[in-house]
């Protein structure tokens, strides 16, 4: 008797699985792209702290979810299609996907220039899922309190992320 395996057909992964500068550029020439990493039910949590990398709290930290989730995006768009229009782009774009989650981030041209974070996870089945966008004033911050302040939005990112935008 002749055995076959047939190989069950596995489904199209929607979005890529690595943080790369080559996503953050289709990100800010193609809205869609963005909204596609986006898992509308768990929302995104959005973190100002562009006061400085000392103050205590951020300005504003919380879970975006529906109208004021896609009004976020579209602004975060906005920022990143700016920076990168110019030759040679305005500001920095670095992506890594080790140590830790998968993130990019964009912006610090110059004093007052704030850095953007784009902070994904991966999921078995959709790839990258935007999990959070933090603004934060690094110019000119020694790494210790860099390092201090991000460690501090991971907590609130974990804090926040554990709700839920859907039922």
């Amino acid at each position: 008797m002749l055995a076959v395996a047939i190989a069950a057909p596995t489904m199209a992964r929607a979005s890529p699985t690595a943080a790369t500068k080559a996503l953050v550029r289709s990100i800010a020439r193609d809205r869609r792209v963005l909204a596609a990493l986006v898992d509308r039910d768990a929302g995104v949590v959005f973190i100002d702290h562009v006061e400085g990398a000392g103050a205590p709290r951020p300005r504003r930290a919380e879970l975006l979810c529906g109208a004021a989730l896609t009004r976020q995006l579209r602004i975060v768009r906005g920022w990143l299609f700016a920076q990168l229009r110019g030759e040679p782009p305005l500001g920095q774009l670095r992506c890594s996907n080790r140590p830790g989650p998968p993130q990019c981030t964009f912006g610090r041209a110059m004093a007052w220039d704030p850095a953007v974070h784009l902070r994904f996870r991966v999921d078995p089945d959709r790839g990258l899922v935007l999990v959070a966008i933090s603004v934060d004033d690094e110019a000119l911050v020694d790494d210790a309190t860099l390092a201090a302040e991000h460690r501090a939005q991971a907590a609130e990112i974990a804090r926040l992320g554990a709700r839920r935008c859907g039922p």
